[in-house]
């Protein structure tokens, strides 16, 4: 989030001091974050102030500490020189380490004047198309409940339902990205350049999204062990597709999954081996002894093995759990069921890319 913090003077007179105002403003964000179930830990804020409202960005900033977000700090400009302030802000954000990873912006504007507002919305904006991250514009503004000595102030904040999208080209460009993600399942990068496209490939995210909950299990909750066991045959199998291009992580992926569906047991504090590799297990203790000697292990300059030795691993190793399941039966999911899957995505693909005009 990147709030330009206001002057406090006007409603100071009307008997709403600054330490209620920087609550208010607080209060009003932090609420944004409730009803859109992001917790406040992963949030950063950045206040661009003035040296004349110093005082109440520094109230503002110990009201955001205090509500426990991830981050924040002051962006002290000077408002009447729109093109430097641009400048200050946006140097400011390209060298804060804390945003490297930031999934979404959030600009507000706020009471304060025109061309302070107009600074932070230009270079956060920038900002933010540079690094290919979606954008939400909002304006903080003030209320009060009724006229008069006893009138109750608040903040409120309006906020733009849609995103600002920052495109990332035609749709062929997409089309082409997005194909090259599916090739290497990269989902993350796929379900991420698809956000940033145009309308025509809407109806193809949810997909994206749900291959990706499938291959990774990225879900929580007490029944995803039993859903990493179920799903591992079929993650596996898609693993098998890196053999070629990506031979080491079709082993560590693999291995990952495995461990995720049969995690190791605790001894005393000791963790013994997974079951799904222990001495019963031969094509399980060979796919890990290789997953050690690789660079994900511990041989850095390890030389890639063939793809038929990778998917003769592989297979092995989904053979031994359907015959015989670490801990007891499991209902697998089918085998191809995330091939076929991929399959018809990398179709859909290639039919909106082939139907999009060329500009």
């Amino acid at each position: 989030m990147i709030l330009a913090v206001g002057e406090t003077a006007s409603r100071e007179d009307q008997s709403w001091h600054g330490a209620q105002q920087a609550t208010a403003a607080m209060q009003t964000l932090t609420h944004h974050l409730l009803l859109r179930s992001i917790p406040r830990r992963n949030v950063h804020l950045r206040l661009i102030a003035s040296a004349q409202v110093r005082d109440h960005a520094l109230r503002t900033e110990s009201c955001a500490k205090a509500a426990g977000l991830r981050s924040v700090k002051v962006i002290e400009v000077e408002p009447d020189d729109i093109q430097g302030a641009s400048r200050e802000i946006a140097t400011s954000l390209e060298h804060d380490r804390h945003l490297g990873c930031c999934a979404e912006a959030l600009l507000v504007t706020g009471p304060g004047t025109k061309s302070m507002n107009m600074a932070m919305v230009l270079a956060a904006g920038q900002w933010a198309t540079n690094r290919a991250i979606p954008m939400r514009v909002g304006n903080l503004k003030e209320s009060h409940s009724s006229a008069g000595p006893g009138a109750e102030w608040q903040s409120l904040l309006e906020l733009d339902r849609e995103p600002v999208l920052p495109r990332l080209g035609s749709d062929q460009m997409v089309a082409t990205i997005v194909a090259s993600a599916l090739e290497w399942l990269r989902l993350s990068t796929a379900r991420r350049v698809l956000e940033m496209a145009s309308y025509r490939w809407r109806d193809i995210q949810p997909s994206v999204a749900q291959l990706e909950e499938e291959l990774w299990g990225l879900g929580k909750g007490r029944h995803r062990e039993q859903n990493a066991q179920s799903w591992f045959p079929a993650r596996a199998q898609a693993f098998i597709l890196l053999a070629e291009s990506d031979p080491w992580r079709a082993i560590y992926a693999t291995c990952a999954a495995a461990e995720a569906a049969w995690p190791s047991p605790r001894y005393d504090g000791i963790h013994g081996p997974s079951p799904w590799r222990t001495q019963e297990y031969q094509w399980g203790q060979k796919l890990w002894k290789m997953r050690n000697h690789s660079p994900f292990g511990h041989q850095v300059w390890a030389f890639p093995l063939s793809a038929a030795t990778v998917r003769e691993l592989i297979d092995g190793v989904i053979r031994e759990v359907h015959e015989r399941p670490p801990n007891g039966p499991v209902t697998f999911r089918p085998d191809d069921a995330i091939v076929m899957a991929l399959k018809k995505v990398k179709a859909d693909v290639q039919r909106v890319g082939a139907e999009a005009p060329l500009c």
